[in-house]
């Protein structure tokens, strides 16, 4: 069944990246420049590989985080925190699996 109604435009407040090899710097400019282009107002750059964040409030300016740092949601997740280095803490091996004994 086609819908009748319009669909509606939502923007998101928070837009997250997990960056991998395969990014261009280009590539991540161009979807800064269309993130805040249409209305976020804030976007967390996660790279696993160094174990960093750049927190970025508009195209132009950013923080960089390292693990004894944490995210934060500021006015668009207020009361947020999330400390990197419990973002890229290992699973824990052998989780939920019966002890043998």
């Amino acid at each position: 069944m086609v819908p009748r109604e319009a669909i509606w435009s939502l923007i998101p407040d928070l837009a997250v990246e997990v960056i991998n090899k395969g990014n261009t710097p280009e590539e991540l400019r161009r979807k800064l420049h269309d993130y805040f282009g249409a209305g976020v107002r804030l976007v967390w750059y996660v790279y696993p590989e160094t174990r960093q964040a750049h927190v970025f409030t508009s195209s132009e300016k950013s923080t960089v985080l390292n693990e004894p740092d944490a995210l934060e949601g500021g006015e668009v997740l207020p009361g947020f925190r999330l400390e990197l280095k419990t973002l890229f803490a290992e699973p824990n091996k052998g989780q939920g699996k019966a002890a043998k004994g």
